[in-house]
């Protein structure tokens, strides 16, 4: 696996707030356990592990067709595996921050080149994903001005369930203008939580290839989980 790469000014774990500590993060997932509260936890969960600047999906198709997960094996050195999804990074990717929320293993990718980024985690114990969502946005735009809110939205033709909400805003760290997105994925079965959370700059070309792979990447994550994107 890729070696974590050196965190970035103004990048955090977490990918509603910036400047949150590794150790006030465990200190806020804690608290959020304890209180058994299913978006509580997704709140602070992401707080702690993701950036403030975390990759986009836009809605762009993939130049190259997402690697099967039959050719993803746990010996390849750039799979990166969750505890209910993996992914393969393609070159010039990297992980840059990489922990976990309850035990369950958090990651946050990006592109060095174009500052594309991509948080992927699973969680368990989240009610309404419509609600979850739309907390997100409104706890992660706080970061940012001139936002423009997508409200939640539900995705068709998903095994489970599935939502889409986010934002276009002017990161406040930076000044730079990013789009946010978010999926949550809950399959059925045992009912677990897939997270996405994407950023992308605005101003960076729709057809750049790393937004194609960055594409990729969601599409083997929402596959491997076993809830297919109707983008994939």
């Amino acid at each position: 696996m890729k070696k974590v790469a050196p965190r970035r000014a103004g990048d955090d774990p977490n990918p509603l707030r910036a400047s949150v500590s590794p150790a006030r993060f465990l200190a806020a997932v804690t608290v959020a356990v304890a209180l058994s509260l299913g978006i509580a936890y997704l709140l602070v969960g992401m707080r702690a592990a993701s950036s403030s600047a975390v990759p986009d999906l836009s809605k762009v198709a993939a130049a190259d067709a997402p690697v099967p997960d039959s050719e993803i094996t746990a010996g390849d050195s750039n799979v990166v595996a969750l505890d209910d999804t993996h992914f393969e990074l393609p070159p010039g990717w990297t992980i840059y921050a990489d922990g976990s929320v309850a035990g369950r293993r958090v990651v946050w990718v990006s592109h060095a080149e174009t500052d594309l980024r991509l948080q992927v985690g699973t969680l368990v114990d989240v009610d309404d994903l419509t609600e979850a969502c739309q907390a997100l946005v409104n706890d992660q735009s706080a970061e940012y001005r001139d936002v423009t809110v997508r409200e939640p939205k539900v995705i068709e033709d998903v095994p489970g369930e599935a939502v889409a909400c986010g934002f276009d805003g002017v990161r406040l760290a930076d000044e730079e203008p990013n789009n946010v997105m978010f999926n949550l994925n809950r399959r059925p079965g045992d009912k677990h939580l897939l997270l996405l959370r994407r950023t992308a700059p605005k101003e960076l070309s729709t057809i750049h290839p790393a937004r194609s792979e960055q594409v990729s990447l969601f599409c083997q994550a929402s596959r491997s989980f076993g809830t297919p994107m109707p983008l994939c």
